[in-house]
């Protein structure tokens, strides 16, 4: 296989066998070459092809033998160079600053550092898959279409890194949340070990400059933080992996129990609560400032609060659904619900086994707080005085998110749930 398995399935190298389990039924479903069989013929073959690589991959990481090999190929370690004795450290720089330095010229087509970034560009980056972005905060632009319309391509911003590529959902994390970044075959960058992009049209040696360059910037911004020498326990603070293991363990259990009964709400809750993990560093940092309600790691402290805020972001974007969909439906429409509560239940089952302990706060006032989303603006028994989005908004906030980030998360939500649709179209049509 010409590709890495982990990055086919987006799984890290030490993935155990739920992990892979778990990833390969989601690419299965996002692959499979019958969802798109009203597509063009173009389309249906980037599908077949794409579902060969997850089988491939599949098979490569459930076979003992196979994945031995696989691991020699693609996850040895690279011997470190011996650095130098530093006799003193040069003044520190901020992330923008150390990627935007004077003598580093940006002369790739197809790459536009600030202040050369154009603004139809930029709008059409913004458009596609970065709505909460500012112009200003944009260092870096990538633009991976054929015609220059910037739809698909990467935005590095000073807090964080943007992505989209063609037939994909868009892709975001910030920086204070990357550990790893490397530059591998085919344009493809890989963040924290899985694929984050792909480039079609861009060049590879400009890809490989960019990831270069933002992978030095963030050693020297990171330094000037003092974010690289911080202690053991506040790195694996930092990690929280405890929370994607019990991300996909609730995700996992749900499936199971339900079968086709999630009507594939469970592909966007996993997208969702993707969405919300890319904040977890920040809402670790806002919990240990915080008195501790419980015994225990702040990892659970976060997984306590990460839940219902997931809900309330979640039935907030079901809400603002469109209404020709909502009446289709009809009462059917509470059978999201319905799943949505399955997770939240096999959330706080395989919380208590993971933590070894119930949540600090009641059950009911998890589904209070969910609940009071569930509605639009004067709609349902809620009456909140402000509109939801406000009050949603400013939640984010006093669980530490900034401003921009808590617009930008709501807004994902929003986005990920009107994408969702067609796919439950989709799989709606083969039900029948």
């Amino acid at each position: 296989m010409d590709v890495n398995p982990y990055e086919v399935l987006g799984v890290r190298p030490s993935a155990g066998s739920d992990e892979i389990e778990l990833a390969f039924k989601g690419r299965r479903s996002q692959y499979h070459p019958d969802r798109y069989a009203e597509s063009d013929a173009e389309t249906q073959e980037w599908a077949t092809e794409k579902m060969k690589e997850v089988n491939a991959a599949y098979r490569i990481l459930t076979t003992p033998e196979l994945r031995a090999q696989c691991d020699q190929r693609w996850t040895r370690q690279r011997p470190k160079a011996s650095e130098p004795a530093e006799l003193a450290s040069p003044p520190a720089l901020d992330f923008a600053s150390a990627l935007l330095k004077p003598a580093w010229t940006w002369f790739h087509d197809k790459v536009y550092a600030k202040p050369n970034i154009p603004r139809a560009k930029f709008d059409g980056a913004k458009a596609s898959y970065a709505p909460a972005v500012a112009l200003e905060d944009v260092l870096v632009l990538v633009d991976d279409t054929l015609f220059g319309g910037a739809r698909e391509g990467m935005l590095v911003t000073k807090d964080g890194l943007y992505a989209r590529q063609k037939f994909e959902d868009a892709r975001y994390i910030r920086l204070d949340g990357v550990r790893s970044l490397e530059n591998g075959a085919s344009n493809r960058l890989t963040v924290n070990g899985a694929k984050f992009f792909e480039g079609a049209f861009v060049e590879e040696a400009a890809m490989d400059l960019l990831a270069n360059r933002i992978r030095s910037a963030l050693k020297e911004s990171q330094g000037a933080s003092g974010e690289s020498k911080a202690s053991p326990e506040a790195n694996s603070a930092d990690d929280l992996e405890s929370l994607h293991r019990l991300h996909r363990r609730a995700l996992t259990e749900m499936r199971n129990r339900l079968g086709e009964s999630t009507l594939v709400i469970d592909l966007l809750i996993d997208q969702q609560m993707q969405s919300l993990l890319a904040f977890s560093s920040t809402l670790a940092r806002k919990a240990k400032s915080l008195p501790r309600r419980a015994q225990g790691p702040v990892d659970a402290e976060v997984a306590e609060g990460m839940l219902p805020l997931f809900l309330a972001l979640h039935y907030f974007s079901l809400s603002q659904l469109p209404d020709a969909f909502r009446k289709a439906l009809g009462k059917d429409f509470t059978g999201f619900h319905e799943v949505s509560e399955a997770y939240k239940h096999a959330y706080l089952w395989h919380f208590r086994h993971l933590f070894g302990r119930p949540v600090a706060g009641k059950e009911d006032d998890i589904l209070t707080m969910a609940l009071a989303f569930f509605h639009r603006d004067g709609e349902g028994p809620a009456d909140l005085r402000l509109p939801r989005r406000q009050v949603l908004e400013h939640t984010l906030t006093s669980f530490g998110l900034h401003p921009s980030d808590a617009d930008g998360l709501v807004q994902r939500f929003q986005d990920l749930a009107t994408a969702w649709i067609p796919k439950l179209i989709a799989f709606l049509a083969e039900s029948d």
